[in-house]
């Protein structure tokens, strides 16, 4: 399921920004490298980047929260699913705690160890 959500996700990116994401996170190229392909600097890279990131977030979110269990648990399930702990503001992992302490789907689909491994302690 989450494989098909991005691969749609990605699909739905106009085609520079796919080819972006593509080129860095699939292909693991450099920024510098990525420059060198574009013929842009890599500063450009980076901001495209961010840009493409983004929208495929929104993307992402959007077409998990058409699925059963939507809206603030396909937040939920991105953050845990795709994000580093790192990565979330302290209090976004608050939220995200509280939301699988109420939320029986998202305990469900989680269960105890992907709360544990993202930091959310859930009962």
């Amino acid at each position: 399921m989450t494989r098909d959500l991005v691969r749609e996700a990605v699909r739905r990116l106009p085609a520079r920004q796919r080819r972006l994401l593509l080129l860095r996170d699939v292909d693991g190229m450099s920024h510098e490298r990525i420059a060198d392909v574009l013929r842009v600097s890599p500063g450009s890279v980076h901001g495209a980047l961010h840009r493409a990131r983004e929208r495929f977030k929104e993307h992402y979110v959007v077409l998990e929260g058409r699925q059963p269990g939507g809206g603030e648990c396909a937040k939920v399930g991105f953050a845990i699913e795709n994000l580093q702990r790192s990565a979330v503001r302290r209090d976004r992992l608050r939220s995200i705690e509280r939301h699988v302490d109420e939320c029986s789907a998202c305990r469900d689909r989680f269960g105890p160890s992907e709360a544990i491994r993202f930091g959310v302690c859930s009962n």
